[in-house]
């Protein structure tokens, strides 16, 4: 339940995403944070996209879990102001790479199949690559690889991040009257 692990920080990334016949579509910059939560049986992350004068664009929230009953890791979407994937992505780690798949119908006549894949797993970096089938696992079209560097953290950070997980699940009084 461990395989995880090395997800847990703050990132910055490179996005690369291309067309179908390989070539590079655009690229452009994101940051990722990833932290335990239910005691550490859940991850919950927060990709943000940025645009190139580094505010983010959009965000999406995953929240993964290790199901012990399918002896795969699971997870869920939330995508701001877009479509949310329906079904999850379910997988696991195979020789230190992790593989998810998930299929999802986007109209009665298309139903897309995509498969993600964690490589190169280092201490300090990783990558994350996705792609997309629309012909029942026929052929494959490679749409997006993230290049993903670990930020270094200040002290002032870690400090920082141990009093907002610390109260992460504190809840407000209510307000007297």
């Amino acid at each position: 339940m461990k395989e995880f692990d090395f997800i847990i920080g703050s990132w910055d990334i490179h996005i690369q995403c291309y067309l179908p016949d390989g070539a590079v579509d655009y690229e452009e910059k994101a940051r990722w944070n990833a932290e335990y939560r239910n005691n550490g049986r859940i991850i919950l992350d927060e990709f943000n996209r940025l645009s190139p004068e580094g505010k983010e664009t959009s965000c999406a929230i995953t929240l993964r879990t290790y199901c012990l009953k399918t002896e795969q890791w699971v997870s869920t979407f939330l995508f701001s102001q877009q479509q949310t994937i329906p079904d999850s992505f379910t997988g696991k780690f195979v020789d230190g790479e992790g593989h998810f798949k998930t299929v999802f119908k986007i109209s009665d006549d298309l139903t897309l199949i995509a498969k993600v894949r964690f490589i190169d797993i280092q201490k300090d970096s990783f990558e994350w690559e996705i792609h997309h089938s629309t012909d029942g696992g026929k052929t494959w079209v490679h749409r997006q690889t993230n290049l993903v560097k670990r930020v270094s953290q200040t002290l002032g950070y870690k400090i920082y991040m141990l009093i907002v997980r610390k109260f992460a699940n504190f809840r407000a009084l209510p307000t007297p009257l």
